[in-house]
């Protein structure tokens, strides 16, 4: 592993944004009206929650603990945030925040050590079907043909 304090900050930032993740979208998928886009952010947030429980041995791993206050605010925030806006201005912000995300992971995968790879592949694996989520959205926002990759991650065994 070349920097260890780089791959456990790494490992720190997915994890809780992890956690966070997966509570922010179910409570935005609350406050949804439309049934098309609660079933989008639930799903959302299925993988998410999918991706926290993965990356949660490596983060044992590293000695990475989670204060709940702090991913509580990390929720408050995006949730006020991301609740006031409409579907289409979510996705067009989503297109700007989480493609980043694959290149960034695929950064720290290259860090990980052996025993870490298959989380590290998931964690990839799961920004790459939402990227391609948002991608399919964008053009079928209104059925839930968006939500065929992140149902194929879904159905891969972790």
């Amino acid at each position: 592993m070349r920097d260890r304090t780089k791959y456990i900050a790494g490992i720190r930032r997915a994890y809780i944004g992890e956690r966070a993740a997966a509570q922010v979208y179910r409570r935005l998928a609350d406050l949804r009206a439309d049934a098309g886009e609660r079933a989008k952010l639930v799903t959302i947030a299925r993988v998410e929650s999918c991706t926290a429980v993965v990356l949660e041995p490596v983060a044992g791993r590293v000695g990475i603990a989670c204060d709940s206050r702090e991913i509580d605010d990390i929720v408050r925030r995006q949730v006020e945030e991301l609740g006031a806006l409409s579907w289409p201005r979510f996705i067009e912000q989503a297109q700007q925040a989480w493609p980043p995300y694959v290149d960034e992971f695929v950064a720290l995968s290259k860090d990980a050590p052996e025993m870490d790879e298959p989380a590290l592949r998931w964690l990839v694996a799961h920004e790459r079907a939402l990227v391609e989520f948002l991608s399919v959205e964008q053009s079928h926002s209104t059925t839930l043909a968006s939500l065929a990759p992140l149902e194929t991650l879904l159905d891969t065994p972790l």
